[in-house]
């Protein structure tokens, strides 16, 4: 194995894209859910700066760069629109019990018996 171009950099990259990973983890989970741009776009930086200083060079480095970063938005994404769901699926469906405003009838847990009120016309 060829160690030459192997220097202090590749350590530091290698940290702070765990940081980014460790750090979208907490950001895709957030109520705001804009929040979980930022670890993308940070990465989207990173992936410039080493552009720019060579470090990404062939076509092999690029893939996997590109890669990362689909990875990361699709991660992103994918919790937003299941949260989305979660939401949705709680509010579309109340249950129904006596402690919501309207219902006459108590809770099937509480032991009593269910009745009907009379209505007289």
């Amino acid at each position: 194995m060829d160690f030459q171009h192997l220097d202090a950099t590749y350590p530091i990259v290698a940290a702070v894209f765990l940081l980014l990973i460790a750090a979208q983890a907490w950001l895709v989970n957030r109520k705001r859910g804009w929040l979980g741009a930022f670890v993308p776009a940070i990465y989207f930086a990173l992936l410039m700066f080493l552009g720019v200083t060579d470090r990404i060079s062939s076509l092999t480095d690029f893939v996997f760069a590109a890669l990362g970063l689909l990875g990361l938005l699709a991660w992103w994404i994918s919790v937003r629109d299941a949260r989305r769901r979660r939401i949705e699926d709680r509010t579309a469906f109340p249950p129904q019990s006596a402690a919501n405003p309207g219902d006459s009838l108590p809770p099937s847990s509480a032991g009593a018996r269910r009745q009907l009120p009379l209505i007289v016309s």
